[in-house]
């Protein structure tokens, strides 16, 4: 445990893309690299995390959704803020909550509660997709610190009561189905 306190929010700025695809609706900018030599198979995939505290390194990023994903990043003042990816896969018929994010200096977690979509909203069974959420901390990180992630998801809602309001208006989510994904 470092000397350092914890700071945490439940709902920071954040960018949400949902895909149905073989690759993440927000990639880093050694995406493809990364990719080389596996076989690209969502199911194998693992969380993907990225601490981006540069501009630079924020103009690598690519997504779906490029246009909200730019607004997004050019919002961000990188000398008082940090922005963090995290992408998940999910079972279609689940959406991941946020409950809260925490940081310290060395380290970034989340807490997440699976929750069903709305009965109105298709989906199909045992079929994983993707979940890219950007956040936007309001503190300015240093990328290479940071050595550790953590990342916990719970059934139904979150633990703390007022906890979770992603999904209000400093949250943004688009959701995209293309079945193949492509480069």
């Amino acid at each position: 445990m470092s000397q350092h306190t914890a700071d945490s929010a439940t709902d920071p700025p954040t960018v949400l893309l949902r895909a149905d695809s073989e690759i993440p609706p927000i990639r880093s900018p050694n995406f493809e690299r990364e990719m080389d030599g596996s076989e690209g198979d969502r199911l194998s995939y693992r969380t993907q995390n990225l601490v981006i505290s540069t501009q630079s390194k924020a103009d690598g990023l690519t997504a779906d959704n490029e246009e909200t994903v730019s607004e997004f990043v050019a919002q961000t003042d990188f000398d008082s803020e940090t922005l963090f990816l995290e992408t998940n896969l999910v079972q279609e018929c689940y959406r991941l909550h946020l409950c809260q994010i925490a940081w310290r200096p060395d380290r970034i977690e989340t807490d997440y509660a699976r929750q069903l979509r709305p009965y109105d909203e298709r989906c199909a069974v045992d079929n994983p997709v993707f979940e890219s959420r950007l956040f936007r901390l309001p503190v300015s990180l240093d990328a290479d610190a940071i050595d550790s992630f953590a990342s916990s998801i719970s059934g139904g809602e979150c633990d703390s009561p007022g906890i979770g309001a992603e999904g209000s208006g400093s949250s943004s989510e688009s959701t995209t189905g293309s079945s193949h994904g492509g480069a």
